[in-house]
């Protein structure tokens, strides 16, 4: 109900002509005042339900800011009666926001900006924080109240547009992704040095950008192929199917992939896919692709990759991608029960070399030493250094221990050959360890193979030594 209502009607009173006598008796008077109360009430009574029915808040203020009268939809907006109200006012937390959730300096607040200007105010947007915390949003008039002698009270009306605030901020933010989205569409076609495409549904290039002659040197206009995937190089095509698939099946989903695609020329273009499905969009119906070249990040990732696993000086394989083709060698022979062999090479004299040539004619003798090795080892074979002077080769499916004593005379009798460095003629020698799988663990053929060769270099120079079984027990040497 309305709190605080103004006073009730004064009953009117018409004068009488001076020394004129009202003729009318006290009971007739009497009778007559009787339905002027019962209408005076029946008149607040109208003002009060009518202030309660209203789906806006009204409040009545007088020039200090106290609230004299609020209806129950004021109450219930503003999450508090005029008693509550008045006690912010008085302790000075009376505070309003702006849309943009800053409190609003005082002479921006619609109320006070009526009661220092005498001016109505219509529309204004304010926030209101309630006690519980919910900062709403009102749209609020007033209307300024006079007597004779001038402004008395502000008349407040308001009513809760929080929702419609929402709903008009989220329309906006749509409407301008929206326009953003075709601007920057446009922008991508029209200027971007991408490859942008749209793909239909069934894999088909339905357009494709300008950009499309310098990223894969096909003119514009021209069609190498109506689908995107015969662009794409083999090894490319399941990861990209997939991501194709997991594209239409959700509209608007972003997805990314680094696939190949076939340049005029027959080489391979590295790029970075980017799709959108827009399967959806009466304007665009299909998928959007920004495709970029990436061909020197790929390149760079390569050779970071390279660097990662292979000797910077002989450009053999370390001991990391040792280790790595040694296990997938022994778990490809472990099924057959081939004979996995493994080489340990050090060479003889190379200190001499480095001490009398100088450490450049050593680093030019090691790669040619991994240059001859490269030249007798088999191609599924692998030779790798592991540092200084010492190399490994990795030899599967010899067949027999003499196969293997075989291949360690071969090596021998090809770097006992004299070398031609640019500082003049060198020869060395090497020793030997050869061990074979019999654990199925690269630890262990290592060390077997490492105490062959120490077994090698003690019997003296060129020769080479094999360990068989766990035991360590050996062959004799050989030279």
């Amino acid at each position: 109900m309305v709190r605080r209502l103004i006073p009730p009607y004064s009953p009117v009173v018409l004068p009488s002509p001076p020394g004129q006598v009202l003729s009318a008796d006290l009971d007739a008077l009497e009778e007559r005042r009787r339905p002027s109360e019962g209408s005076r009430l029946d008149v607040e009574a109208f003002q009060r339900a009518t202030l309660d029915v209203l789906e806006q808040g009204v409040t009545l203020t007088d020039l200090q800011g106290t609230v004299l009268l609020m209806n129950r939809t004021g109450e219930r907006l503003l999450g508090m009666g005029p008693d509550a109200l008045n006690e912010r006012v008085r302790s000075g937390q009376w505070v309003t926001y702006d849309e943009e959730g800053e409190v609003m300096p005082p002479g921006r607040r619609p109320i006070q900006h009526t009661m220092v200007t005498g001016e109505p105010v219509h529309g204004a947007i304010v926030g209101w924080m309630r006690p519980d915390g919910n900062l709403r949003t009102f749209r609020i008039s007033t209307e300024p109240l006079r007597d004779a002698d001038g402004l008395t009270q502000v008349v407040t009306a308001f009513f809760d547009i929080t929702d419609q605030r929402r709903g008009e901020r989220r329309r906006e933010t749509a409407e301008a992704a929206l326009e953003s989205e075709r601007a920057r569409f446009a922008a991508l076609v029209e200027r971007s040095s991408d490859l942008v495409c749209v793909i239909d549904a069934g894999g088909e290039v339905t357009y494709a950008s300008p950009s499309s002659e310098r990223l894969l040197g096909y003119p514009p206009g021209s069609n190498p192929s109506p689908s995107f995937t015969d662009l794409v190089h083999p090894e490319d095509l399941p990861a990209l199917r997939a991501a194709f698939s997991d594209l239409l099946r959700s509209p608007g989903l972003v997805g990314s992939i680094e696939v190949r695609l076939l340049r005029q020329d027959g080489g391979w273009c590295h790029t970075e896919v980017v799709a959108t499905n827009r399967l959806q969009d009466p304007a665009v119906r299909g998928i959007v692709a920004n495709v970029r070249d990436i061909t020197d990040r790929a390149e760079a990732a390569a050779l970071l990759v390279w660097q990662a696993y292979h000797d910077p000086l002989t450009d053999l394989p370390n001991r990391l991608l040792l280790l790595d083709r040694l296990q997938q060698a022994i778990d490809r022979n472990r099924p057959h029960r081939d004979l996995l062999t493994l080489l340990f090479i050090d060479l003889d004299g190379f200190k001499d070399v480095n001490d009398t040539m100088g450490h450049q004619a050593g680093d030019q003798l090691l790669v040619e030493v991994a240059c001859r090795l490269r030249a007798v080892i088999r191609p599924q074979d692998t030779v790798a250094r592991l540092g200084g002077d010492e190399f490994v080769v990795v030899a599967e499916a010899l067949g027999t221990v003499e196969g293997a004593e075989a291949l360690a005379t071969r090596l021998n009798r090809t770097l006992v050959e004299p070398f031609e460095l640019t500082t003049g003629w060198v020869q060395v020698s090497c020793s030997i360890g050869v061990a074979f799988d019999v654990d199925h663990h690269p630890a262990t053929i290592l060390r077997d193979a490492d105490r062959a060769l120490y077994l090698a270099k003690a019997q003296g120079k060129g020769r080479h030594e094999m360990c068989l079984g766990a035991s360590g027990s050996r062959t004799a040497d050989h030279q």
